[in-house]
């Protein structure tokens, strides 16, 4: 017979009480979800084919920026006994999305992305081996695919290191856009960031890009009913997620519409 656990943990975190009260006082639940980058991708196609031009990407509530090498990673969709591709085929990292239905525009190559930037409050450096760590250590210990795929993608980043902005939601997003190049599309993206900022940050965030004096398409993966300009009614949920395009700023009217459904680290897809 097994060995009940709760005596070993109770003697772990006993014996380890000054390290796990440090941790408590400077540390705070983080993660990078990886299989997003799935969805991600399909996101930045549209942009791309819309614009017609190089896309200058904005992700917000990046925590450590792997998923701004998106581009970098190979994906493959299921579709019915298709498996459809994007992304070199040397990619050192491979991701699986099933789409259930629908039909996704899947293009065997990533759009062209010329400039990126990620925002978040208190962003990972995955290029140092201890900021690393946390973020492994915060994946449930259940899912060893999830930690084989962050793990990937760390060392990608490492060779590739992402471009973080350590600030709060609207100082960032204000910092991030003045830099854009002039000559490219603009595109902010939200993978379950949306859900966690205060209903001000989200108007002031959203002031922000309307008052734009360019046309912004932000792309958001978040629960149903959490993006209000989507008109997507429905009960938030932590299988589901609503993978929706709201575009605003540039002197027109915002126009918004949902592009499908999707589980929220990527595993499966129903597109509209």
């Amino acid at each position: 017979m097994d060995e009940p656990v709760t005596p070993a943990f109770a003697d772990l975190v006993v014996t380890n009480r000054a390290a796990i009260d440090e941790l408590l006082r400077t540390r705070r639940t983080q993660t990078n979800e990886v299989g997003r980058a799935a969805i991600l991708a399909l996101m930045l196609s549209d942009a791309s084919k819309r614009a017609k031009r190089p896309l200058a990407w904005i992700d917000l509530g990046a925590s450590g920026g792997l998923n701004l090498n998106t581009d970098h990673f190979r994906i493959e969709y299921k579709v019915g006994e298709r498996v459809l591709t994007t992304g070199p085929a040397n990619a050192g990292l491979t991701l699986q999305c099933e789409v259930r239905s629908g039909s996704p525009d899947i293009a065997p190559a990533h759009p062209p992305v010329s400039w990126r930037v990620g925002i978040d409050r208190a962003p990972i450096d995955v290029t140092n081996a201890a900021e690393a760590r946390w973020l492994q250590a915060c994946l449930w210990p259940s899912q060893p695919e999830r930690q084989a795929r962050l793990t990937t993608a760390i060392e990608i980043a490492n060779r590739m290191p992402p471009r973080l902005i350590a600030a709060e939601a609207v100082d960032g997003l204000a910092n991030a856009m003045a830099q854009v190049p002039a000559d490219t599309a603009l595109v902010v993206t939200t993978s379950w960031v949306w859900f966690y900022l205060p209903e001000p940050t989200r108007q002031a965030v959203l002031a922000m890009m309307a008052a734009s004096d360019r046309r912004v398409r932000w792309y958001s993966l978040e629960a149903a009913g959490v993006v209000n300009e989507l008109g997507y009614e429905g009960e938030p949920s932590v299988i589901d997620s609503v993978v929706g395009r709201v575009e605003l700023g540039g002197g027109e009217p915002i126009e918004a519409a949902v592009l499908g459904r999707s589980h929220p680290h990527g595993a499966w897809l129903e597109w509209c």
